[in-house]
């Protein structure tokens, strides 16, 4: 509803897209209200559906399924079916994870909470780390330490690398230090919002109520 607001009638001009601080204090809030909400509307948008997709993730998962029209990549076990014998330790699990991948590194262990339990070993390349789109992800058996499942990126589909990107997109680690930083600015954003657009607000029914006084006296 911002944008359509903001949505010039007729001509564009830059007045549109830049704050002037050289006139009324009024001016100058109802210019960080237009202008601050335009530029800051695409990534809260982001952040909004990315957020969203976080919480209702089967739902999310199926509309990117339609529309890459693909379907997400067979489910990992989250049971054990042979539970015999001794378990593995969790280095020993980490091991045969990293051995089966070279070159990555650890970034999330689950170590099993119930005898059914597997251990599940994420692990990601040193330079992707914070965005863990080339995530690998294994189960491993604690009792046999055979690897019963496999995901990394050769085997994921459409849907599953799409939905890779909603973390990523979500917390701004695809862009280093400096969109981290310019994302702070996003999220308190809608403070600047609130604040001009109360202030907004309150001049419009001042002036409302200053013109409803003459009509009353007549």
């Amino acid at each position: 509803t911002g944008i359509v607001l903001w949505w010039p009638v007729g001509a564009i001009n830059f007045s549109y897209l830049l704050v002037n601080w050289s006139t009324s204090w009024k001016r100058t809030n109802f210019d960080l209200h237009r202008v601050g909400g335009f530029y800051v509307s695409v990534f809260l948008l982001v952040i909004g559906a990315t957020g969203a997709a976080m919480v209702f993730w089967p739902q999310a998962e199926a509309i990117v399924g339609f529309i890459t029209w693909s379907k997400p990549s067979e489910t990992r076990p989250m049971k054990v079916q042979e539970q015999t014998g001794p378990t593995i330790s969790p280095s020993a699990a980490v091991d045969l994870a990293m051995n089966k991948y070279p070159g990555h590194q650890l970034y999330r262990l689950y170590v099993p909470a119930k005898p059914e339990d597997p251990y599940r070993v994420f692990l990601n390349t040193p330079e992707q780390m914070e965005t863990r789109l080339t995530e690998v992800r294994l189960v491993i058996n604690p009792y046999t330490g055979a690897i019963e499942h496999t995901e990394d990126s050769t085997t994921r589909s459409r849907a599953d690398a799409a939905m890779m990107w909603v973390l990523p997109l979500h917390y701004g680690t695809i862009g280093g230090f400096p969109l981290r930083i310019f994302y702070i600015f996003v999220s308190l954003s809608p403070w600047l919002l609130g604040v001009t657009g109360t202030l907004l607000w309150l001049q419009r029914r001042r002036k409302k109520l200053a013109s409803a006084k003459p009509i009353a006296a007549a």
